[in-house]
């Protein structure tokens, strides 16, 4: 949820600490949208954040996040279309 950052819902296959990553991807995707206000960029739809060890992907829809982790060879091509997919299947 965007507003309290709890997790809804998870599945890791590896050892993640979920709420942890709740709470980093909300803090990030508000930030995010924050600065597109201010900016006059318009509604934020897509977060990625690329790093040394993964990716992370996070798009929202109303007041859900779903929230990516992945490793960094992943296809962020590939990720981005499944969260649209996913954020479909929400409404």
């Amino acid at each position: 949820s965007i507003h309290d950052a709890l997790p809804i819902e998870s599945r890791a296959h590896v050892d993640v600490d979920v709420d942890a990553l709740a709470a980093f991807a909300t803090a990030l995707y508000r930030r995010a949208a924050q600065s597109a206000e201010c900016s006059q960029a318009g509604a934020v739809r897509l977060v990625s954040l690329d790093a040394a060890g993964g990716r992370l992907m996070a798009a929202a829809r109303g007041e859900l996040l779903i929230v990516v982790l992945t490793e960094r060879e992943a296809n962020p091509g590939l990720l981005r279309m499944s969260l649209q997919h996913a954020l479909e299947g929400l409404g």
